[in-house]
């Protein structure tokens, strides 16, 4: 079976993980869902450079890792659709590291990227409602128009990079159901693109 690969991703607090897994809930549309993040951890213990998910690993080898994953996703997965939620940059403190880079890209080879977006006034808010440590700051207005902002671009770079589809979807109003109903809509619309 030919799958297709979908790569979400947005600001944390846009609601990205939360359509997602409401896509996922539906029994009508075949899907395998992780989040990437979580995968290549899971690669890291295995491979013993980290004992828990708090643990930070090197740039260099959390893109290495991020190539192993996507390697080995499209052999390994017997479903319709991959839909990987990931974030395409990550702020540490000391500024905005990718997550996807270019080799992880290239290596997944997406054939769609969506960027979930959500009226910045709202994010802080949803942030600090799940934050479960007091490690994370949470973001000013300003900060999370600045993140919003470098996914979008960072989607665009990747999109071109690959040659594949890019689709913006806004999560205003927190009206999570109606935006994954068009996530949804849009799974099944490239479905159909691609089956010619």
């Amino acid at each position: 079976m030919e799958n297709l690969i979908h790569l979400v991703g947005g600001a944390p607090g846009v609601g990205k993980s939360t359509i997602v897994e409401e896509v996922n809930n539906r029994p009508d549309i075949d899907i395998f869902y992780a989040r990437m993040g979580n995968l290549i951890y899971e690669l890291a213990r295995d491979e013993g450079h980290v004992e828990n998910t708090r643990d930070r690993i090197r740039p260099a080898l959390y893109r290495e890792l991020g190539c192993t994953v996507a390697e080995n996703l499209r052999s390994d997965i017997d479903r319709k659709h991959i839909v990987l939620d990931c974030h395409f940059v990550d702020y540490d403190g000391y500024g905005y590291m990718p997550k996807i880079t270019v080799p992880v890209a290239n290596e997944l080879a997406p054939d769609t990227i969506t960027v979930i977006e959500a009226p910045p006034e709202v994010v802080p808010d949803r942030i600090r409602d799940r934050i479960r440590s007091k490690e994370r700051a949470v973001p000013s207005i300003e900060g999370v128009q600045e993140h919003m902002m470098l996914e979008r671009q960072y989607a665009v770079s990747i999109s071109n990079q690959v040659g594949c589809w890019l689709r913006l979807l806004n999560n205003e109003n927190s009206t999570v159901e109606s935006t994954a109903e068009s996530f949804a809509r849009s799974i099944v619309s490239y479905s159909r693109i691609f089956e010619y």
